[in-house]
């Protein structure tokens, strides 16, 4: 459903480290024909094609997004300017186009959370606000023995499987400000975003309050407001190149996502503690 291309030469470069990274093939110019909403990278020098104002709808870090249509285009400037991070070039282009599949009515969304797994390869979900301990309660679970697969961000599928029944599917996406920021190669960059996982469950991660760690209840008015706001916040920024209906549209399609989250999942946190054993708290659901 995601549809990147690059338009010329100079730009194929990122579209090829784009796929390099996520263990694809590069993508050939005739598979975006059939798209309703590609997105289009072009190299700083390369001029815009007729019909697309000079004047970009948004512009950060040496990225600048521009629109005719339902087609979008990002002019990526030779050098990141001093204070911004490289991943930009790679990350805007990406999560624009899956914020577009969500909007298109794919039930899917970029969904912000760490992806635990399971000792049947299922997944659990850890989702709260930043700097709650998403990242330390990932690093708990592998330091216990245990895997995962992303500690940031994900692409979040709702599946209706052949005997009716509603189910989520998660496939991780890479923390592009750390990798790029620490300075790994992109030939040695790797996710495993071909790799599925089908959701066991999703928690709203807090701190507790008492030395113990525990599973407790969640007020459904919280619940759904953590659930939209993980639904969001990877894509609030680019949200302004659209326009107020489809900003309309993509509430809804993410308050439909929620719904059908509803229906797989009771309300319920993870209230974590450092001193916690995390393997015998998880292992209750």
């Amino acid at each position: 459903m995601i549809r990147l291309g690059a338009a010329d030469d100079v730009s194929n470069s990122i579209l090829e480290t784009t796929a390099r990274i996520h263990e694809t093939d590069f993508p050939r110019p005739e598979s975006f024909s059939g798209s309703a909403f590609p997105d289009v990278i072009l190299h700083s020098g390369a001029p815009l094609p007729d019909g697309v104002s000079a004047e970009p709808l948004l512009q950060a870090g040496g990225v600048e997004i521009f629109r005719a249509g339902n087609r979008f285009r990002f002019r990526i400037s030779g050098q990141v300017p001093e204070g911004w991070e490289e991943s930009l070039r790679y990350r805007l282009p990406l999560l624009h186009a899956v914020m577009l599949a969500t909007l298109s009515g794919s039930e899917c969304c970029l969904f912000h959370g760490c992806l635990l797994l399971n000792s049947n390869g299922e997944g659990v979900i850890l989702t709260g606000e930043s700097e709650v301990g998403k990242s330390t309660t990932f690093r708990r679970w592998l330091n216990s023995g245990g895997e995962g697969l992303c500690d940031d961000l994900m692409i979040l599928s709702c599946v209706r499987e052949e005997n009716g029944k509603i189910s989520f599917y998660a496939q991780p996406l890479p923390t592009w400000s750390r990798c790029l920021r620490e300075g790994v190669p992109a030939k040695e960059m790797r996710c495993p975003v071909t790799r599925t996982a089908k959701i066991r469950r999703i928690l709203w991660l807090t701190r507790s309050a008492t030395d113990r760690e525990e599973l407790t209840g969640v007020s459904i008015q919280k619940w759904h407001g953590q659930l939209l706001a993980a639904c969001n916040q990877h894509t609030l920024f680019l949200q302004q190149a659209l326009t107020m209906e489809e900003r309309r549209r993509l509430a809804l399609e993410c308050w439909k996502i929620v719904d059908e989250i509803d229906k797989a999942y009771s309300p319920l946190a993870l209230a974590a503690h450092l001193d916690g054993d995390l393997r015998k708290t998880l292992e209750k659901i």
